[in-house]
C-alpha cells in the first residue's frame, strides 16, 4: 500500500507543479491581452492596411470575426481571421473552450463544423 500512497503523493505534487505553471501562463497571457489593447488607441479598420489591434478577450475578437461571416466558419478558420485581423495567435486548445462557452451563454452557434452568429443562422441555412 505504501507504494500506491507514495505513487498518488508523487502524482498530486506532479499535478500540482503543471496548475502552478499553468496559472502562471495564464497570468502572462492576461498581461500580454492588456497590453495588446492598450496598444494603437483606437485606429479604424481599414482594408489592406496593418491588423487592428486587439479588442478585448479571445472571446471578443471570436464575435467580431464572426459578425463578419455570414455563413460563419470552423475553428481553423476563425484563429486564421484573428491572425488577420489583430496580429494575434490564438492556439487551438485556447479556441474550443472559448467557442464552448460562447455556445453554451447563446453567443454562438453551430451548423454542421462552422461557428455562426445566431442572427446569420437562418441566412446560413437559407443559402445553402
Amino acid at each position: 500500500m505504501s507504494t500506491l500512497r507514495d505513487f498518488i503523493a508523487s502524482r498530486k505534487a506532479e499535478i500540482r507543479q503543471q496548475i502552478s505553471a499553468l496559472r502562471r501562463e495564464i497570468d502572462e497571457l492576461e498581461r500580454a491581452e492588456v497590453a495588446i489593447s492598450e496598444e494603437g488607441g483606437s485606429q479604424s479598420p481599414r482594408t489592406g492596411d496593418a491588423p487592428q489591434p486587439a479588442k478585448g478577450t479571445i472571446k471578443d475578437m471570436i464575435l467580431q470575426v464572426l459578425e463578419d461571416q455570414g455563413n460563419g466558419a470552423e475553428s481553423a478558420e476563425i484563429i486564421d481571421m484573428i491572425k488577420a485581423r489583430f496580429d494575434v495567435e490564438v492556439p487551438r486548445t485556447s479556441m474550443s473552450p472559448q467557442l464552448s462557452r460562447l455556445k453554451a451563454n447563446g453567443l454562438v452557434g453551430v451548423v454542421g463544423k462552422r461557428w455562426i452568429l445566431p442572427k446569420h443562422i437562418n441566412y446560413q441555412t437559407d443559402n445553402e
